[in-house]
């Protein structure tokens, strides 16, 4: 079956609003890069932390999160990492 051939009524004022409304196959990668970094509890709970109280050392971190040091450890450093590549990724760090 075709991409526009269906059985049943196309609104067409609706198919063009949900068009006009997509994010890009580029921004729609990004954000699944995000939403994946942020669905972990650590990761986003240190988030929250930092948000709240600034800056915080990896054993205040561990702390306030009730986890271990080594679990705020690896988390900030996947944050880092996540956050050098997304840099690294975007339209202002190609034409710099």
């Amino acid at each position: 079956m075709a991409a526009n051939d269906h059985d049943h009524p196309v609104d067409e004022a609706a198919v063009s609003a949900a068009r006009a409304a997509l994010l890009t196959p580029g921004d729609a990668g990004r954000l699944a890069g995000l939403l994946g970094m942020l669905a972990d509890p650590v990761r986003s709970r240190i988030l929250f932390a930092l948000s709240a109280a600034g800056e915080l050392c990896v054993g205040d971190l561990a702390l306030a999160l009730e986890v271990t040091e080594d679990q705020v450890s690896y988390a900030v450093k996947m944050l880092r990492l996540d956050r050098q590549r997304a840099a690294s990724s975007s339209p202002s760090a190609a034409s710099a």
